[in-house]
């Protein structure tokens, strides 16, 4: 449970809609920082007591990657040169990767433990020489809303009735203007 661990989420279907993994993650991403209840999930699946979705933004797409897909009709073959390419370029990506993740860790570690901050908002006091391991919580960004007390989306009934009204508004227009009806 430190800053830098990282989280495995094995998702398997026959199917997804589209973005459902990121809202998902969003979701259980608030549940793991505390922000949410576990229940928040068994509430939004509820359709009786979550009628429309909540508004919130997706989880990054960054770190969320479509590993396998199975086609049991479908036999995949590459060639041996293929393959040492493909293991080649994942080298030279790893290589990059883990040479930029040790520079921002000591970075990181340099700033928790050397650095001090100067005039550090915490609390709604000003406070100063301030280091990152004396501070209880690190700075908020804004004040966090429950996902159950924000305004939603409107539902699939909805969106349908505004795209007829949008389609009749246009074809009224249309007529208006000496055009044909269309269908």
């Amino acid at each position: 449970d430190q800053p830098t661990s990282l989280w495995v989420a094995t998702i398997s279907g026959t199917a997804f809609l589209y973005h459902q993994i990121r809202c998902m993650m969003q979701i259980l991403f608030e549940v793991g920082a505390r922000l949410e209840e576990c229940d928040v999930v068994k509430t939004m699946l509820d359709v009786e007591v979550t009628k429309n979705k909540p508004q919130y933004p997706l989880a990054s797409e960054v770190g969320l990657v479509l590993w396998d897909c199975q086609f049991p009709s479908l036999q995949w073959s590459s060639t041996v040169e293929a393959q040492r390419l493909l293991m080649a370029k994942l080298l030279e990506v790893y290589e990059d990767r883990i040479i930029k993740s040790t520079m921002v860790g000591a970075m990181r570690a340099h700033l928790q433990t050397e650095m001090l901050f100067s005039s550090l908002h915490s609390s709604g006091r000003t406070a100063h020489n301030v280091r990152w391991k004396d501070m209880e919580e690190p700075p908020q960004k804004r004040k966090y809303v429950p996902l159950m007390q924000r305004d939603t989306e409107p539902h699939f009934e909805q969106r349908v009735e505004s795209l007829s009204e949008s389609k009749k508004l246009k074809r009224d227009s249309n007529l208006k203007k000496g055009g044909e009806m269309r269908r």
